[in-house]
């Protein structure tokens, strides 16, 4: 290396010749748009990102508070009038938030080419939220598409070196190792907003206010324990009769990932089927319940969980069905036709509380 001369990597933007010839342009800004906390944090490691690979040569806007917490509009509206690019990060506590939905318009407006990623979630999650016609990328292949725009945007890119691929795929790789361990560590557990949000993105409708939220329906059904699985974090209490619709749910993520995690709480409570009073009034009860039971136990067997260890029975009749996801309680009482008869409980309302309040711990107890 001649003496005085930086020691640079070939294919960075920092190479003393692109310098000369990039100095002069105006900087290609990307904006990152974010809400809630999960998201601040991946903006800040893909700010990072892009800034390690194209040095001062772009912008990467990223506000560091959210909206909410003050940070003066028409800052976010001249960065976004600005920009060449914008990068929405979506993950599951934001999919609904009004901020996500106001600066996509405001880019889309402009025309400015805009991409939403995922972080956390698939395809699935997105399905009824503003972003279903809209083409999503995962995580890897929507950083990398941005950094090929960012790339094609600089003038003179022909400067950067024939190594330039090299150069950002390590630095992508170091960026994609930072929001995974994000992504994992931030697995917090599930509130009772987190959940009324994500009842509500799936189609159970608009919840009614009080001590507990109410659904007007859907309890029981195949798609609440498919949305409720994908929330648990911590722990998962079903109290119920049967509880087949758990074992015919499309949740196979859960039984093989989600119930295997280390100190997770999986407990599944049925009827007792040895009971000689069990339920006679309802014909076939008894075949259809032990059917239930084999079922939970050829999957916790496969996964290699001891069925004997979170598979209780209940010697009394249950007359509210329960279930518990991290630190929400959502239940529907049984009720009784004129011949007291238990009523199907499938697709009916249901209400939510939080686990803490006074009737999240009655249920509880």
């Amino acid at each position: 290396m001649m003496k005085g001369t930086k020691d640079t990597a070939p294919g960075t933007v920092n190479s003393i010749s692109a310098k000369k010839e990039l100095n002069v342009m105006e900087k290609p800004t990307i904006f990152i748009s974010w809400s809630k906390p999960l998201s601040n944090k991946i903006a800040g490691s893909i700010k990072c990102c892009l800034e390690t690979i194209f040095c001062d040569y772009i912008e990467a806007y990223f506000s560091e508070k959210d909206l909410e917490s003050g940070i003066l509009m028409q800052n976010i509206n001249s960065a976004m009038r600005r920009s060449e690019i914008g990068i929405i990060c979506l993950t599951r506590e934001n999919l609904s938030r009004p901020w996500l939905a106001y600066e996509l318009g405001f880019m889309s407006g402009l025309r400015i080419r805009v991409y939403p990623i995922m972080f956390g979630i698939d395809q699935t999650q997105i399905q009824n939220t503003l972003f279903a016609p809209l083409t999503v990328y995962d995580f890897e292949n929507g950083l990398r598409e941005v950094i090929r725009k960012v790339y094609e945007k600089l003038p003179y890119s022909s400067l950067l070196g024939t190594h330039f691929n090299n150069v950002f795929e390590r630095a992508l790789q170091d960026c994609f190792e930072s929001i995974r361990n994000i992504i994992d560590n931030s697995e917090a557990e599930t509130d009772i907003g987190g959940l009324s949000a994500l009842l509500s993105e799936n189609d159970f409708g608009s919840p009614m206010q009080g001590t507990t939220l109410e659904y007007p329906m859907g309890y029981e059904t195949q798609q609440m324990y498919v949305v409720l699985s994908k929330a648990a974090k911590k722990r998962f209490w079903i109290i119920g009769r049967k509880n087949q619709k758990l074992l015919q749910a499309d949740c196979r993520d859960f039984w093989e990932q989600t119930i295997t995690r280390e100190n997770f709480d999986f407990r599944c409570i049925f009827f007792d089927p040895n009971l000689d009073t069990i339920a006679q009034d309802i014909p076939n009860f008894r075949e259809s319940l032990k059917l239930n039971i084999k079922n939970a136990c050829e999957k916790l067997n496969i996964v290699g969980i001891d069925p004997k260890a979170v598979l209780k029975y209940d010697a009394t009749d249950i007359e509210t069905g329960i279930i518990v996801v991290d630190d929400v309680v959502i239940f529907r009482k049984i009720e009784r036709d004129e011949d007291g008869m238990p009523k199907h409980l499938t697709g009916r309302p249901f209400q939510i509380t939080a686990a803490n309040n006074e009737i999240g711990k009655r249920y509880l107890g």
